[in-house]
């Protein structure tokens, strides 16, 4: 090789050398900074160099980590109420339809509501008689139901008749999901 076709070799190899700076140059001054903005807006935290990534990026896997259990969590407690259609027909259906009613009627702190015959009844789409009897049955079968039996109470203005319900501690219910699984996945009917 001589001396002049080192040289053009030289040269070529240098504007090859150029190119690939360029070609760098343009990656890590314009895509680096973009995909360090994407993940910063992506998990949420303030990455102030490339350091902190891979701190931030533990915490975020772990943020998501611990969402997607509850999540699991959370669809565990909606399968343990099944399959509800507007015409409930088997007991534990009813069952379950009763206690998603009282919980709907709880207000505010209120951990215990009452549910009527009447109630039920509008409630689950039975007769009167059946609502009294499904009454019963709760407050037997299910933790954290009792039945109040029909009493006169004596007021200032006269006597106040209070009929004959389903008393539901709604955080007792909803805390023990044994007794609504129960209901749920065929152990009870």
């Amino acid at each position: 090789m001589s001396g002049e076709e080192v040289i053009g070799r030289l040269n070529e190899l240098e504007l090859a050398v150029e190119e690939i700076q360029e070609t760098l140059a343009a990656v890590t001054g314009q895509r680096i900074p973009l995909l360090t903005a994407t993940v910063r807006h992506a998990i949420a935290a303030d990455i102030e160099s490339m350091e902190d990534l891979p701190n931030e990026g533990r915490e975020f896997g772990e943020r998501l980590h611990e969402l997607e259990r509850q999540l699991v969590e959370v669809d565990e407690r909606l399968a343990q109420f099944g399959d509800i259609s507007p015409e409930v027909s088997t007991k534990k259906q009813k069952f379950v339809a009763i206690l998603e009613y009282a919980a709907n009627k709880q207000r505010g702190d209120q951990s215990r509501v009452s549910v009527s015959a009447t109630e039920i009844k509008g409630c689950v789409g039975v007769s009167r008689r059946y609502a009294y009897d499904l009454l019963e049955e709760m407050a037997e079968s299910v933790e954290g139901c009792q039945l109040r039996e029909a009493q006169s109470i004596q007021t200032s203005t006269g006597v106040k008749q209070k009929r004959k319900a389903l008393l539901v501690d709604c955080e007792e219910v909803h805390s023990n999901r044994g007794d609504v699984n129960q209901f749920t996945t065929g152990g009870g009917e």
